[in-house]
């Protein structure tokens, strides 16, 4: 993540507070090992060259004076979401809007005291194969920017669906950089977001806003991928049934409503049987259009009506199955340009998914190592 240090954690590094230089010992050894980018106004990284710092910082700090000022201030001009540290009751920890449109995060400088804080920012999905995902979107978005030059490096971990919560809530409080992604659950248009997302939301709103909540906009990661993709991933495997599902995903999509997709379980799919016995009326009022719109709303077997949930075999939306995910984020990684994965995934017309590769962008950003 680009970190910027204000003036106001400067002066007291200066002025000899203990607890500040050695935050700011700390953060520059993160710039030096290639985790995060420090920046400074010029003038503060200039007055701090009267201060003692560890070689490898001291190195940090002339580079960035010498060689690297203009850069990483243009970056922290262009970046969607950066960090601010200093001192005062203005770094309290949240999250500011920027007049652009961008987003500017202030927190305590003290927040990052301890050298094992200052780590790789943590990327965490509902399991680790979302994460993954999320990380490719993230080098995507790299990609559409011309910023191969900058890596883009985060852990990536998994909070096992309804745990992610309790996974978040076991990070510590402070200094750890973390983004959280959970699925929305949303199963129609009108429909709340999940209980693995609000129990996300409850803890992240105790935490400063470095250690974010981030709302998936689709009920699950299955739906980010485009049936385009799909259908090229599943196309080039001989005999894969899966390519039948797409092409009746798309029917659907066609004869329904595109957004219908956003609601859809694809790794399960959704029966008539579900359609007909929802969770809530406003669901089943949902899906029936979509299922009428589609001429999917009548059992093909009406002799031998389903009893249960398991028994139908009537799908509204054809389901994906469990491995098309890893599937896909496999022949993902065989793509040699990162730009065009991101025309397949249409980033350019679709506004969420690209907010959401910047957010992974940005918590992840990075300049290579200092190798001397």
């Amino acid at each position: 993540m680009l970190i910027h240090i204000d003036g106001s954690a400067v002066a007291d590094a200066i002025a000899g507070n203990e607890r500040s230089h050695g935050s700011i010992e700390n953060l520059l050894l993160a710039h030096h090992g290639g985790v995060h980018i420090v920046s400074f106004d010029l003038r503060d990284a200039e007055s701090m060259r009267a201060v003692d710092w560890s070689p490898r910082a001291r190195r940090v700090l002339n580079r960035f004076i010498e060689e690297h000022y203009a850069q990483i201030a243009g970056l922290r001009s262009d970046v969607a979401w950066h960090l601010e540290l200093g001192l005062g009751p203005d770094f309290d920890g949240k999250a500011r809007s920027l007049p652009d449109g961008r987003s500017a995060i202030r927190a305590s400088l003290h927040d990052f005291e301890s050298l094992d804080a200052v780590a790789r920012s943590i990327l965490l999905g509902e399991n680790k194969t979302d994460a993954e995902l999320f990380e490719l979107l993230g080098l995507m978005r790299r990609a559409m920017r011309g910023w191969e030059h900058l890596d883009m490096l985060c852990t990536l971990r998994g909070g096992g669906g309804s745990q992610l919560g309790r996974e978040f809530a076991a990070l510590p409080s402070r200094g750890t950089i973390v983004l959280a992604v959970a699925d929305s659950d949303k199963r129609h248009r009108d429909g709340g977001h999940g209980e693995s997302y609000h129990g996300l939301e409850k803890e992240a709103a105790k935490r400063p806003a470095y250690q974010r909540a981030r709302l998936l906009p689709r009920r699950t990661a299955e739906a980010v991928v485009p049936l385009s993709v799909y259908r090229e991933v599943f196309g080039a495997k001989n005999g894969d049934h899966r390519v039948r599902a797409v092409e009746r995903l798309e029917v659907l999509v066609s004869s329904a409503s595109g957004e219908c997709i956003q609601y859809a379980h694809l790794k399960q799919g959704i029966t008539l049987y579900q359609v007909e016995h929802p969770r809530t009326a406003d669901e089943g009022i949902y899906w029936r259009d979509v299922a009428q719109k589609a001429e999917r709303d009548r059992c093909t077997k009406p002799e031998n009506k389903c009893v249960k949930r398991d028994e139908c075999k009537c799908f509204v939306v054809d389901k994906l199955g469990d491995g098309a995910l890893v599937d896909v984020i496999a022949w993902m990684k065989t793509v040699p340009r990162e730009k065009d994965l991101a025309k397949r995934f249409n980033f350019a017309e679709d506004h969420d998914l690209r907010a959401l590769a910047d957010e992974v962008l940005s918590w992840g950003l990075a300049l290579r190592p200092v190798r001397t």
